[in-house]
């Protein structure tokens, strides 16, 4: 009999067991398929679900006007981005003390300008915020017949413009506030890089060494080296750290690619101004539509957007976008 009911209790303790490792191994692909979601493609994707439920306090709460005082002190001061530092120093009106460093120059503007830089965001209403930034582009979604509500989300993909200048590349970027003028791409995050008629006849490629096209690398991009149409970027968590864009065309072309992880910190990580494509569908036949959301920065808060974003219309869907039909 004692040994039926230990018999018993152990199938049941082997039972209990399985059910807790079962729990345990789906929260844990829940929170890994979560941890691989970009902070930025989560902020694209609910811009689109504030228009797609008509919804101005979730699209107001993720924009800039939305910090309160000390976290905008906090984003401010903290700012990694060396563009965004020297437009403010240009601002100041005083001449800085002699050999005054770039970081004992910022640490004075600061002081100086943060509460003005403050209560230039707070003459923006929210009212004003609705009519001018959000109200526009539902208006402007229905001169297309868009019927929000059954919309579909297609993807958030970071635009890249690339042109040509004095025998470079001209990549949009900013620089990190050590001057560090490379290129930085972080991994999870999806990246259009669109090269413009001046490029041409120039391929632009990314590889594992400095002008040499047998070695470039092609995991999570599409259009490496092909000359033509956008080039689509999507680093993880195995791509290198350090990696160099060249044109295999033209020598002293590019230069350094950094990969880095959002989870490092945006004050650790260049705090880069990133433009958002949102793309969605709508109708039958499938018609695709974009919104751009520029100048979108890390926060402690999480990411914002600082700009007004944009109703680009009806587009051809993207090569390299799927289909949302």
């Amino acid at each position: 009999m004692c040994e039926e009911i230990e018999f018993t209790t152990f199938l049941r303790m082997r039972c209990v067991y399985k059910i807790i490792t079962l729990k345990i191994l789906l929260l844990s692909t829940f929170y890994l398929s979560n941890a691989q979601t970009h902070p930025m493609e989560v902020l694209g994707r609910e811009i689109f679900k504030s228009f797609q439920n008509e919804d101005f306090i979730s699209f107001y709460n993720h924009s800039i006007f939305s910090l309160n005082e000390q976290e905008f002190k906090t984003f401010l001061f903290q700012i990694n981005n060396k563009n965004i530092r020297d437009n403010l120093i240009k601002q100041h009106k005083e001449e800085f003390p002699e050999n005054f460093s770039f970081s004992q120059k910022w640490n004075l503007v600061f002081q100086h300008l943060w509460r003005k830089e403050l209560r230039h965001l707070a003459n923006y209403s929210k009212a004003r915020i609705r009519n001018d930034d959000f109200l526009p582009i539902l208006n402007e979604a229905k001169e297309y017949g868009i019927q929000w509500k059954v919309t579909k989300f297609v993807a958030v993909e970071v635009l890249v413009p690339v042109s040509w200048e004095k025998g470079r590349f001209l990549i949009k970027k900013d620089q990190n506030i050590d001057g560090n003028n490379s290129l930085f791409l972080e991994r999870n995050l999806n990246y259009r890089f669109v090269l413009d008629k001046l490029t041409y006849s120039k391929a632009f490629m990314i590889g594992t060494e400095e002008e040499d096209s047998d070695k470039s690398f092609n995991n999570g991009i599409t259009n490496n080296g092909a000359g033509q149409g956008d080039v689509l970027i999507r680093f993880n968590s195995q791509s290198p750290d350090k990696l160099f864009y060249f044109s295999p065309d033209q020598k002293d072309a590019g230069g350094l690619l950094w990969v880095t992880r959002h989870e490092d910190g945006y004050e650790k990580n260049p705090n880069q101004r990133l433009d958002l494509i949102i793309t969605f569908s709508y109708g039958d036949p499938m018609r695709a539509y974009q919104i751009i959301v520029k100048d979108a920065l890390m926060s402690e808060k999480g990411p914002i957007f600082t700009e007004r974003p944009k109703f680009m219309g009806q587009v051809p869907l993207p090569v390299g976008l799927p289909s949302a039909n």
